[in-house]
């Protein structure tokens, strides 16, 4: 008596996985990572692993921690040039890769991330970018981190005053709004006592002070403006409207509006169509004045 032989079809998704695979492969991230988290000989999948795939989810799905292990079940992971599927990942694991990255350098690894993509995508980084705002948080969660981290009442961009809150603070880059740095303060944290050390961590990354720093008119005190400026930077912000010269300014304007003087103009172009093609018509002219 014979018995015939069983065949199982599994259906795996393949996706977005080689592009992904192509960006990773050239930030480097996973080399980046086995540096804060080496590999030991016990694991069958390291834990650096473990942090790309929770990236690759962040990519495309955004799955609670409790769904990641169906998730990872139902891709090709050769796409991502893995040899074979991993052993069954449980949630646990995730959350304790998670733990992991908490305790090392995370502003070093965070550096070395924002110099492979420059050097690697040639992002340009002459002008920089820099805002904050507030994260909102609610219930009860005592505590500070080792690093001085707390939940505070501060000035809330939620208005929301009654909760306790972070300040995020984010730069970014001219060319693509790719993020280059960013820090976590205590939530009662002034904007304008956080841009000497966003600049000189900014000096880091970009290797030197030959960019041009904007930020809004929290920059705008002796002090920051100093530090850039002794130390060989440039930076682009407003002046906030309660300077003493500010009001005279404006005083100034609505006694005696200044003289008014051409220095560009400009044919403006509208597009028409002529059957099929489009068809260009000057329809006026531009104009641009400026204050003597």
């Amino acid at each position: 008596m014979s018995t015939a032989s069983t065949r199982k079809l599994t259906r795996l998704q393949v996706g977005a996985l080689p592009l992904i695979r192509s960006t990773i492969e050239r930030l480097h991230l996973r080399e980046i990572l086995l540096e804060q988290l080496p590999a030991s000989a016990h694991q069958s999948f390291p834990q650096a692993d473990i942090l790309v795939l929770l990236v690759v989810n962040l990519t495309l799905a955004k799955d609670p921690l409790y769904e990641l292990p169906e998730w990872v079940a139902s891709l090709d992971l050769r796409a991502l040039g893995y040899r074979s599927q991993p052993a069954f990942l449980s949630d646990d694991r995730f959350a304790r890769a998670l733990d992991k990255l908490y305790e090392t350098d995370r502003a070093s690894l965070l550096t070395r991330l924002a110099v492979s993509a420059i050097q690697e995508f040639g992002i340009r980084s002459e002008r920089i970018h820099n805002d904050s705002t507030s994260v909102k948080a609610c219930g009860r969660i005592p505590g500070m981190t080792r690093t001085g981290l707390e939940l505070r009442r501060g000035h809330s961009k939620d208005y929301r005053p009654d909760l306790k809150q972070l300040v995020y603070s984010l730069s970014v880059s001219d060319d693509g709004a790719v993020p280059i740095h960013h820090h976590v303060y205590p939530g009662n944290r002034n904007d304008d006592t956080t841009h000497i050390e966003t600049w000189d961590a900014l000096c880091h990354i970009h290797g030197n002070p030959d960019f041009i720093y904007v930020a809004d008119c929290k920059l705008c005190t002796q002090k920051q403006l100093g530090h850039i400026v002794e130390h060989g930077g440039k930076a682009i912000t407003i002046l906030p409207r309660n300077l003493v010269e500010v009001r005279q300014f404006m005083d100034q304007l609505r006694t005696a509006p200044p003289s008014r003087k051409l220095v560009w103009r400009r044919p403006k172009v509208t597009i028409g169509f002529t059957g099929l093609l489009p068809v260009k018509r000057p329809s006026g002219i531009a104009e641009v004045a400026r204050n003597d």
